[in-house]
């Protein structure tokens, strides 16, 4: 009886399982003609238009975007830089960056470029560092080049990857924990040579195509020539061009005409020539008044300056109350200084912001990065300082650098 039973179960299982699929295949054929014919206006059935995926071309110049590096612990596996249209102030996309990825732009080429490391296992495994090349039309991934396991995993600092500036060279910085600079020509997609660099760190691309410096842990530089091969050809050792120990500078400097601007943490400007064969220190002076010292007026942030070359203005992001280690503390004014003159001419808040980048042309744009919030602030640049536009946060997790074609 038990197994009568049983059988007549299953049968009844199976019926019902076979039922299931017929009014399930009737119900398919349903959903398809319904999908496939579509009423139009008129009332007859059209079938829709068969979608493909595509990559769009961004409606901008490279020259007015900004490129935002995202580094927070919540994701160092999986950063990314945010690319944002200058003009508009509309999200064009994200670039992935890998671990703790360094980013820059070549300004000839459209062209854009990551160092970054790739484990086998996610956390652990084998490691695999490369170049990735990058669209700057379409933001596209064009080819990777293989480099050795040794670049610098650190905040991305836009001194730890660039291009020389006629934009034929990519510079990677390598720090485990000792120094060297790799030299990758762009148009072969390979590496032609590895710079050791000893005691130095940073990459400033002089205005000479085969020359560039690097900034050593006593004050002074190093610059080295390349030859035709990209292979080191001669070096040489600057004086000292600040003091370690009384007054360091941040590692992100402002290019110029003829070299680059380097700012203290107690806000002193240097100004360096590096077209020639040696580094030469071109002067140096104080964004302070004694009243703004005795106050406690630093410089704070990461990329704490920017230079615009047609004006010869330069903005740095400040902060009262400053102290012995709050040289990176989100800023509470941007000053305007005129290089020429070595004045400050205006004074604005700056909403926390913690880097900034400009605009090179007769209409500059000034952006500024929010340290706290992470949202990118846009101001005009006239005869005073207006904003213009914003995007709020939360644009960038762990915000940082904020880079721009220079």
């Amino acid at each position: 009886m038990r197994n009568f039973s049983f059988r007549l179960r299953t049968v009844k299982t199976v019926r019902c399982f076979v039922t299931a699929i017929v009014l399930g295949l009737g119900s398919s054929g349903l959903m398809a003609q319904t999908i496939s014919k579509q009423p139009n206006v008129d009332g007859a059935n059209q079938p829709l238009a068969i979608e493909t995926a595509s990559v769009a071309e961004l409606n901008t110049d490279k020259s007015s975007m900004v490129f935002l590096p995202d580094l927070t612990s919540g994701h160092l596996l999986d950063t990314r830089v945010h690319v944002v249209d200058g003009k508009s102030m509309k999200f064009l996309g994200i670039i992935p960056t890998g671990m703790v990825g360094l980013f820059t732009v070549n300004p000839v080429r459209d062209e854009l470029y990551v160092a970054t490391t790739y484990l086998s296992r996610g956390t652990r495994g084998k490691r695999t560092d490369v170049v990735e090349v990058y669209s700057a039309k379409n933001l596209r991934l064009l080819e990777e080049i293989e480099i050795l396991p040794k670049r610098a995993q650190a905040v991305p600092y836009a001194s730890y990857l660039k291009t020389s500036r006629d934009g034929n060279l990519l510079y990677v910085q390598n720090i485990t924990p000792a120094s060297s600079i790799v030299v990758i020509d762009i148009a072969t997609r390979r590496v032609i040579s590895e710079i050791e660099t000893s005691g130095c760190a940073g990459i400033y691309p002089s205005p000479s195509a085969l020359r560039f410096s690097t900034l050593c842990g006593d004050g002074a530089a190093v610059t080295v020539t390349l030859d035709n091969d990209g292979k080191e050809l001669s070096r040489t050792r600057s004086n000292r061009l600040f003091d370690p120990s009384k007054d360091p500078v941040f590692i992100s400097g402002a290019a110029t005409e003829k070299g680059f601007m380097f700012i203290s943490f107690n806000g002193t400007i240097h100004e360096v020539d590096l077209s020639g064969p040696t580094a030469i220190h071109n002067g140096s002076w104080s964004l302070l008044s004694g009243t703004e010292k005795d106050t406690g007026w630093r410089p704070g942030g990461y990329q704490t300056i920017a230079f615009d070359q047609v004006s010869k203005e330069l903005f740095v992001t400040m902060h009262a109350d400053g102290k012995e280690g709050s040289h990176k503390r989100p800023s509470d004014e941007i000053w305007r200084i005129d290089t020429q003159n070595r004045k400050v001419t205006e004074r604005i808040p700056s909403f926390k912001s913690v880097s900034l980048g400009v605009t090179q042309g007769e209409k500059p744009a000034l952006f500024a990065l929010n340290g706290e919030t992470g949202g990118l602030i846009k101001f005009k640049v006239d005869r005073t300082i207006k904003q213009v536009n914003k995007l709020d946060a939360p644009l960038v997790e762990g915000p940082t650098t904020l880079i721009m074609p220079q």
